[in-house]
């Protein structure tokens, strides 16, 4: 009686062809949600869905690159990162799209966004400037859209606007309705 000499540790031999690798992306898409859904969201939610913003790029940016970064870190710090984002999908759409890929203007909107997310530390009238901060994301956003629309491409995602969404924006826009109401009463006294 003879033992037979098989691995059962070996992978089995069958053919590789026959699988079909299925429908993949080659390139990650980046996020560049439609002008008035992020000019919602970003109004809505007093400017944090811009930490969503800038993170699901950022991990857009950490699969196309295949680098090991912190998304989360570099959202939250939105105001000191932008320009690596910026200039990140700058490069990104320049190899995917050459000489079609349109100009970011990555440093100089960084700059309006930090200098805008700074304002919010100043006195009380002056602060309120920085509730523009999501311009500067918003031009970012629109050519990142316009890119899109020119390429043949698949370059950026849109999902539609969930339930979630439009209560964190309810809640938003109440609560900015409180504090504007609360702002043009008289000071009691």
């Amino acid at each position: 009686m003879e033992l037979q000499a098989e691995n059962p540790y070996q992978a089995p031999r069958a053919p590789l062809d026959s699988v079909s690798a299925g429908p993949s992306r080659t390139v990650p898409l980046l996020y560049a949600p439609a002008t008035w859904k992020f000019l919602l969201l970003s109004f809505g939610t007093l400017g944090l869905y811009l930490i969503i913003w800038f993170y699901r790029n950022w991990v857009a940016l950490r699969r196309a690159r295949q680098v090991d970064l912190w998304p989360v870190p570099r959202a939250i710090f939105s105001g000191i990162t932008a320009y690596f984002c910026f200039e990140q999908m700058e490069d990104l759409l320049a190899k995917r799209m050459g000489r079609r890929a349109p100009q970011l203007n990555g440093g100089l909107m960084a700059f309006l966004y930090f200098i805008l997310c700074v304002t919010s530390r100043l006195p009380h009238p002056i602060w309120m400037i920085s509730l523009l901060a999501p311009l500067p994301v918003l031009w970012v956003n629109l050519r990142v859209r316009a890119a899109h629309l020119a390429s043949s491409e698949e370059i950026c995602a849109d999902d539609p606007l969930s339930w979630g969404a439009w209560i964190l924006v309810a809640f938003g826009f109440l609560f900015c309705a409180l504090a504007l109401v609360g702002l043009l009463l008289p000071d009691p006294g």
